[in-house]
């Protein structure tokens, strides 16, 4: 989605992309929406949505003073639950289309909750303002403009401002993120790239506490790794010259055991990806 939103923002001279933000996305849309679509697109598996989420779900806190009290909750999808993006999908793509059809001269791409319209300002500006009340009217859900974004590559955000866009959405001319990773000119990309790696040297730096080099492993290329290897995919290209930072003293003291140095094949299984 990164690359589509680049080619049609080098493509169209003027138009801008909007980050549109839904507030607690999966914790906030109706369920009733869901049922139709469910049964129709996906038949087979109908009854078994029925059946984990027919009822309202029960919610159980203690209460200062009252004690044990339950709220029974009809709305989100649960917590932790795999089927959680997968209805909020397709619940949201009717809807999603809908507003394509009725601003042809928009593209709306999205993924989960990551919409984004992309368009002149004023026409993508009055497309936001209808996903706010298609969002609202018949999912129940809210669009929250604060951490809403607008990248203009070749606007200013006084021309964007004065083509209609809210008052609260942040506006950049320099860049936005996408899906984790950069958007923009080759500046912002070096600095995005720069800060990510600052934060995973950190990681490592906490990892190398650790004294069974299996723990530092394991949190390496099970969790630490994929960072990386997500950067590195969603960088335009030229890595090496963009990030401008070498991953092998970050690696290596990944693996340092007490002090000491890493042997031969620590610091080959740490040098991935």
């Amino acid at each position: 989605m990164a690359a589509a939103i680049t080619a049609f923002l080098d493509e169209n001279q003027g138009w801008v992309d909007i980050a549109a933000d839904a507030k607690n996305a999966f914790n906030s849309f109706c369920r009733s929406r869901m049922w139709g679509l469910l049964l129709h697109y996906f038949p087979s598996l109908a009854a078994l949505g029925r059946l984990m989420y027919g009822d309202a779900s029960s919610i159980v806190f203690n209460e200062a003073g009252v004690g044990r009290t339950e709220v029974l909750n009809s709305v989100e999808t649960r917590h932790g639950c795999s089927w959680g993006s997968f209805l909020y999908c397709l619940t949201t793509q009717p809807l999603l289309q809908q507003l394509a059809d009725e601003f042809p001269d928009c593209k709306v791409l999205a993924f989960a909750d990551d919409v984004h319209i992309l368009g002149p300002p004023q026409v993508a500006a009055s497309a936001y303002e209808r996903w706010r009340f298609l969002y609202g009217a018949l999912l129940q859900g809210q669009l929250n403009d604060s951490k809403s974004k607008c990248y203009s590559p070749r606007l200013s955000e006084n021309d964007v401002r004065r083509a209609g866009l809210p008052s609260g959405i942040g506006v950049s001319t320099e860049g936005t993120r996408v899906l984790g990773g950069p958007v923009g000119s080759t500046a912002f990309c070096r600095d995005f790239t720069k800060g990510i790696a600052a934060e995973v040297t950190e990681d490592f730096k906490v990892i190398s506490r650790m004294t069974s080099l299996q723990a530092q492993h394991c949190l390496t290329t099970g969790a630490v790794q994929h960072r990386i290897n997500h950067l590195l995919r969603m960088i335009p290209g030229g890595e090496v010259r963009i990030t401008g930072t070498s991953w092998r003293p970050t690696t290596t003291r990944c693996s340092t055991y007490q002090g000491g140095r890493p042997g031969a094949s620590a610091y080959r299984t740490t040098q991935r990806p």
